[in-house]
């Protein structure tokens, strides 16, 4: 993905921030709470 931030959003300047900005738009209460299970388990 290629993005540009407005000049006038001078508080979006590292990646962190802009994810920050995508989550907020799009909802904090549609982010998963747990991660998916993929059927593999780790051996360590």
């Amino acid at each position: 993905w290629k993005v540009s931030v407005p000049s006038f959003r001078s508080d979006v300047s590292r990646e962190i921030d802009l994810i920050e900005e995508i989550i907020r738009f799009h909802g904090y209460n549609r982010l998963r709470t747990s991660l998916p299970f993929s059927g593999e388990q780790e051996n360590w």
